[in-house]
């Protein structure tokens, strides 16, 4: 769907009526996804938690955010729209389940209704104006703080996974001289040992795993810089139970063994 001169471009949209079978596996959109229920109930799984969506309510999910829908306690009638969004400060709203106040209800069942029927000659015109009011006028409401919308969740955006991978990395820091296992780190967090690694490849581009390895081996060049004691208490201190495999992972990103590190205090030329 392509319509010029709106601050969106839609990609994908469509009404549904499901059943009490109705529902999704975790998945993510490359676009945002505002999601909204009509009637019925969606129990929608997001940020390792599961939250009810009930008639009149939305929530818009940013780019690779992961969702699993499924139906509630009784069958949903729900619509999704799938945009691109070089225009609209979106940030208030997004990751957040908001109840529709009545004067934006009514755009909220026309976007429905137009969804529903067959495409005409304005159909394309009438979704976009109709979606960006809505989009515009719960962000306005989340921002605000308005006292007519149930702001049911906090914000899930960005920076609550930002929290997240800090809360892990202060605790990886805190035992770096322990084997940790991921099941143990996503409990530091309070998630799924999936939902941490997606946390991780989202926020830093990178799994937990490999992050632990980062801050052990900066922990070992630190101790070798500054503290006297041997390489090999200094690879058991940095968590590594095998001398020689410390001394290759360090050689492998370092590029010098740890012993020609510490005699050139942590200057690496580059021939």
């Amino acid at each position: 769907m392509k319509q010029h001169g709106f601050p969106i471009q839609i990609t994908r949209c469509a009404f549904k009526e499901a059943g009490l079978d109705y529902g999704f596996s975790p998945h993510t959109h490359a676009d945002y996804q505002w999601y909204a229920v009509l009637s019925g109930q969606v129990l929608m799984e997001y940020d390792g938690e599961c939250h009810a969506i009930d008639p009149d309510q939305s929530i818009l999910f940013p780019p690779g955010m992961y969702r699993a829908p499924r139906a509630g306690k009784t069958a949903p009638c729900y619509f999704y729209v799938n945009f691109r969004n070089p225009g609209l400060e979106l940030k208030a709203f997004q990751g957040r389940i908001m109840s529709a106040t009545p004067d934006l209800r009514s755009d909220l069942q026309a976007v429905a209704m137009e969804l529903r029927q067959a495409p005409e000659s304005n159909t394309t015109v009438l979704i976009y104006a109709l979606v960006v009011r809505m989009l515009v006028g719960l962000n306005r409401l989340a921002s605000q703080g308005h006292d007519g919308v149930r702001h049911i969740l906090s914000p899930r955006n960005v920076n609550y996974h930002e929290q997240q991978v800090q809360q892990v990395e202060t605790y990886m820091n805190r035992n770096l001289h322990r084997c940790l296992s991921r099941r143990e780190l996503a409990r530091a967090a309070n998630v799924s040992p999936a939902h941490l690694g997606r946390i991780f490849l989202t926020t830093l581009g990178k799994t937990p795993g490999r992050r632990l390895s980062e801050l052990r081996m900066a922990y070992a060049k630190e101790l070798l810089l500054s503290s006297t004691l041997s390489i090999s208490q200094i690879a058991m201190a940095a968590g590594y139970q095998s001398f020689s495999h410390f001394s290759k992972i360090f050689k492998q990103t370092s590029g010098i063994p740890p012993s020609e590190y510490r005699r050139s205090d942590g200057h690496i030329w580059v021939k």
